[in-house]
């Protein structure tokens, strides 16, 4: 009978049941895994797994599918939170890439490898599209580190995985996802959370004339692979709506209410205008419950999306439309302005 694992110990199986414990840490225990799983793996023998089993969480590779599953067992508190298990997946690639992730759930945890690779709710798949599908498009991928890949693709949706594997395989270097066909770049500026959209490239990538290329700064990691994502689905003018672009790298440095109007002053039509009010409205407004305004930037405090309202602000006294007073109780930070026609017309089509 196998002694009891102490509360830090893992235990390793394998798909026939077999079970060896480990009390280390660090490279050791990846070492001590990847032993087990290459002495005893065979073509009825391919699903293994390192299991804190005290803690309940783990990962299963599975070496016959190509994945490798981050799991974790909640169990029954009472007949409100039944038992459930927690799981993810990302594909398996090179034996460092797995010592590393082995490495991370043995020295920090259930969220230690999390960083290390891209996580999905199933297993993943990597686009092949057919030579003479006509919806087929490619981007080159680039990394600060030098490496590059092709992703070809008939819908964006099937870019997930290898464009979040690529940015997590590269994090801590810039990354560039370049579409020679349109002449259009989307680079990704690690170190400063800086985005830098380009449009009017030659095919070769090398700027031409009538190149255009805007900045923008993100606050958080996440919004990295939308922002890809949306690229993927419509290029340089799929980002028109992700943020507050700007065409000089320094604007980004300013204080968030300056930068806001710096924003606004950019814009040269009332269509644009509108265009832009629509946008800001889209992304955090409601109409109120009396039907009688539109309001912006729902339940926020005054602290929040400063650069953002002090833009609206601007844009609506170009347009020559005042604000309303907020009603009583409304948070500090929402901007109600009562329906007129030309706002009416601009939001109706974000609907």
């Amino acid at each position: 009978m196998a002694d009891v694992p102490a509360p830090q110990t893992l235990r390793f199986t394998d798909q026939h049941g077999t079970e060896q414990f480990c009390d280390r840490q660090g490279d050791e225990a990846a070492d001590a895994f990847l032993l087990f799983v290459a002495q005893r793996r065979a073509d009825d023998n391919q699903v293994f797994t390192v299991e804190a089993s005290a803690e309940q969480y783990g990962l299963r590779f599975d070496l016959a599918r190509g994945a490798i599953a981050r799991y974790r067992h909640f169990f029954e508190q009472d007949e409100d939170t039944p038992s459930r298990t927690f799981e993810d997946y990302t594909l398996l690639e090179d034996e460092e890439r797995s010592r590393a992730l082995v490495r991370a759930l043995a020295d920090d945890g259930f969220g230690g490898p999390y960083p290390l690779a891209a996580w999905m709710p199933g297993i993943p798949t990597v686009p092949d599209v057919p030579d003479d599908d006509p919806d087929a498009r490619e981007v080159v991928l680039r990394s600060g580190s030098g490496a590059s890949q092709i992703l070809r693709f008939a819908h964006p949706n099937d870019t997930t995985y290898p464009m979040q594997a690529f940015l997590v395989r590269h994090a801590g270097h810039d990354v560039s996802i370049e579409w020679p066909e349109a002449g259009e770049r989307l680079e990704v500026m690690g170190e400063a959370s800086v985005l830098v959209r380009t449009a009017g490239l030659a095919g070769d990538g090398a700027a031409t004339p009538t190149e255009r290329r805007e900045f923008l700064k993100v606050d958080q990691p996440r919004r990295v692979a939308t922002a890809a994502h949306r690229f993927l689905e419509g290029g340089f003018a799929g980002l028109d709506g992700f943020g507050q672009w700007v065409a000089d790298i320094a604007v980004l440095d300013l204080p968030p209410a300056q930068l806001g109007r710096h924003r606004a002053s950019s814009f040269t039509s009332d269509a644009e205008i509108l265009a832009e009010v629509g946008r800001l409205w889209a992304d955090s407004g409601i109409v109120d419950p009396s039907d009688r305004f539109w309001v912006f930037f729902e339940s926020r405090s005054r602290d929040e999306d400063e650069a953002e309202r002090a833009e609206l602000l601007a844009l609506l006294d170009r347009l020559g439309i005042e604000p309303s007073d907020l009603p009583d109780g409304a948070p500090t930070g929402e901007v109600w302005v009562a329906r007129e026609p030309r706002l009416d017309a601009e939001i109706d089509s974000w609907i």
